[in-house]
């Protein structure tokens, strides 16, 4: 432990150096004019003394340099030496700089930005409560096509199943026309069940969100209560907290602003954030039609709510899809629309059940259009950032053969070859600094970019592509 007594010792000779440095010289002065007082004390004259003195001391400068380097603070020194004397020759180069700086950023913005989609679509987790519970419920037809379920659906599971600690439903990504903020524009609606919040583990960063007292599913008429997103909240309330209480109008119909929630908040999807999130039960409202129509499965039309299912403590995914599997014949025969022939009947009770995973999300859709691409272009960029690289190191060699006559100054001065090469290695770490740095600019706004683009593409009639105000949306029509 006798390093950490000597740390403060050490820390103040490199932030105080010119002081240290005088304390230094006043040491050294002290011992020599000692010396010089006892040879004068033997008999020597002032001047026989004062060389005799220095030559038993020795070499003043390398005293100095032996007491520096048992601060243990030299290799510092010499790289803060290093980095600003290479700060120097790159300013000397503005032409090298911007060309080498100009190539890194483009190279690792793109990977960056293109990593990060990659990174949201296959391998991080919502950053919500214990999201590996967290599964999917959906209807598969006879081609293995994916789609939602129906109100009657989503209870009936509830009613029977044993696997789950709780389950909840939303209809997202609708776009409807908002006035808030004495603004209009056309929103990103979403309508959620009132555990939706609860049990993903998000709190509002202002005011609450929606709650189950919000959502009476059978208690009649609904509340009409808003959650603002937080993106929707500063744009068109400027952050201002007085927002709550305040109204916001959704297809001209009046809701009260009850709280704001967290930023990056984008629900189950990974397309964009809820501008504004509704009671379930407020669904039918928007559409003009009755609250009735929310517990009907008459036609094909109402095969539109996404179901999830948080697993219980110690239930597996294998389990809980071998528990739907029992109890989906019995859920089919208990909500098949009333509609239906015979055709539409048979077919809708072959239908079978899938049970997916969803700690990162459940925008399949978004997933199975844009992986391989995304890969693609990661593979392309990648290749183009190695290229980039062999280039400027080629640059850099050939610069540092242009620098030899300088190379050889320093080393007829005592430069050793280590010295020479860390200095040239402290340029190209400035280099590949300013790089990274330009290069994560490029890449925050590409990423954007790239998410539109992608948002753009979305196909018609997928999770993320509810582009409609009318009530629901036709995923699943028997053919």
């Amino acid at each position: 432990m006798r390093w950490f007594y000597k740390l403060p010792l050490r820390l103040r000779s490199l932030f105080e150096r010119e002081r240290v440095e005088q304390e230094l010289n006043d040491e050294l002065r002290f011992h020599l004019e000692r010396l010089i007082e006892e040879k004068i004390a033997n008999g020597m004259t002032p001047e026989e003394a004062r060389y005799a003195a220095l030559r038993e001391l020795g070499g003043v400068e390398q005293i100095k340099e032996e007491c520096r380097d048992v601060r243990r603070v030299n290799y510092i020194e010499n790289f803060i030496q290093d980095i600003r004397y290479g700060l120097r020759m790159l300013a000397r180069s503005p032409g090298f700089t911007t060309v080498a700086v100009l190539t890194l950023a483009l190279g690792i913005g793109a990977n960056t930005a293109i990593f990060s989609l990659l990174n949201a679509l296959l391998f991080r987790d919502f950053s919500v409560r214990q999201p590996e519970q967290l599964v999917e419920i959906s209807m598969l037809d006879r081609n293995g096509q994916t789609s939602s379920l129906s109100f009657p659906m989503f209870e009936e599971i509830a009613r029977q199943q044993r696997v789950f600690s709780a389950m909840f439903a939303w209809l997202g990504d609708a776009v409807f026309n908002v006035e808030a903020g004495g603004g209009f524009t056309r929103g990103n609606i979403w309508a959620v069940t009132g555990n939706f919040y609860s049990e993903l583990g998000v709190r509002a960063v202002l005011g609450r969100v929606i709650e189950p007292a919000d959502v009476n599913l059978r208690g009649g008429s609904p509340a009409k209560v808003a959650a603002l997103g937080y993106g929707f909240w500063q744009r068109y309330f400027g952050g201002d907290p007085a927002a709550v209480g305040k109204t916001a109008r959704v297809e001209g119909l009046p809701f009260m602003v009850i709280g704001v929630a967290p930023k990056g908040f984008t629900g189950m999807g990974l397309a964009s954030d809820p501008d504004v999130t509704l009671p379930l039960t407020a669904e039918p409202l928007l559409a003009g039609q009755p609250l009735e129509k929310l517990y009907t499965s008459d036609t094909s039309d109402d095969f539109w709510l996404d179901v999830t299912g948080r697993l219980r403590d110690g239930v597996t995914l294998a389990h809980a899809r071998a528990e739907m599997d029992v109890l989906w014949r019995g859920v089919l025969e208990a909500t098949a629309p009333t509609k239906y022939d015979a055709r539409q009947r048979a077919e809708y009770l072959a239908t079978r059940v899938d049970v997916a995973p969803a700690a990162k999300g459940t925008d399949r859709d978004l997933r199975a259009r844009f992986t391989r691409p995304l890969v693609v272009l990661m593979a392309i960029a990648g290749l183009l950032l190695l290229i980039a690289c062999v280039n400027l190191a080629s640059l850099m060699l050939a610069r540092a053969v242009a620098r030899s006559h300088e190379m050889g100054v320093r080393a007829a001065l005592g430069a050793s070859r280590w010295r020479l090469v860390r200095q040239l290695l402290t340029e190209s770490m400035l280099l590949s600094a300013a790089g990274a740095v330009a290069g994560l600019a490029i890449a925050s706004w590409s990423s954007v970019a790239l998410r539109n683009l992608m948002d753009f593409f979305v196909p018609p009639g997928s999770t993320s592509a509810r582009m409609c105000a009318s009530w629901g949306s036709p995923l699943w029509p028997p053919s």
